[in-house]
């Protein structure tokens, strides 16, 4: 036996007769209360925000439903139009047209204006197709026929600057086949 175990068998009795305080007992159950306390306090707290949480995700969830459901009655409506459905067979052409022209050019260099002048109709097009499905149908048949004229527009430029490319490119080609005759 070492010297700890020894002590401790030769004065067991003290060991078992020994007994804290009320003191010692009275600072340990303030610390527990303590403990408690601030536990409620936490739990009241956590309930609190989760209860503001859920009202604000029931909120947010009726505004998308609300909106969702005005917006889809809206283009319902529009949908329902015959003027409407004649826009949307022709613009499916333009923009066919449009992608075309568009592809044909994205191999050439184009000038940075004319750039700039498309993404300009491009924003007033995307403003008046959101008039358009606002629904307000009195105006509905002069907004379509601006939305038809800005895809016109956006046509006859890139035709123009089609044209000009490729009559560009031809006579680089006709000036390099005539130096090349030449040096032979």
């Amino acid at each position: 036996m070492d010297k700890l175990e020894k002590y401790i068998t030769e004065n067991q009795e003290a060991f078992d007769s020994a007994k804290p305080s009320d003191d010692l007992w009275n600072k340990i159950n303030k610390r527990i209360e303590t403990k408690e306390d601030q536990s409620q306090r936490q739990s009241k707290v956590i309930w609190l925000i989760s209860k503001f949480a859920a009202a604000f995700a029931v909120v947010l969830a009726s505004g998308v439903v609300i909106g969702y459901y005005i917006n889809s009655s809206q283009s319902n409506a529009a949908s329902n139009d015959p003027i409407f459905q004649e826009y949307i067979d022709v613009e499916k052409k333009y923009v066919k047209d449009i992608n075309h022209k568009m592809n044909a050019l994205s191999v050439h260099d184009v000038d940075p204006h004319v750039n700039r002048d498309l993404m300009q109709l491009d924003e007033v097009y995307e403003e008046l197709k959101k008039e358009l499905y606002q629904g307000h149908a009195i105006n509905n048949g002069k907004i379509i026929e601006a939305l038809l004229t800005n895809y016109q527009e956006k046509v006859e430029i890139l035709e123009k600057v089609l044209s000009r490319v490729e009559n560009s490119t031809e006579d680089i080609q006709l000036n390099i086949l005539r130096n090349d005759s030449l040096s032979i």
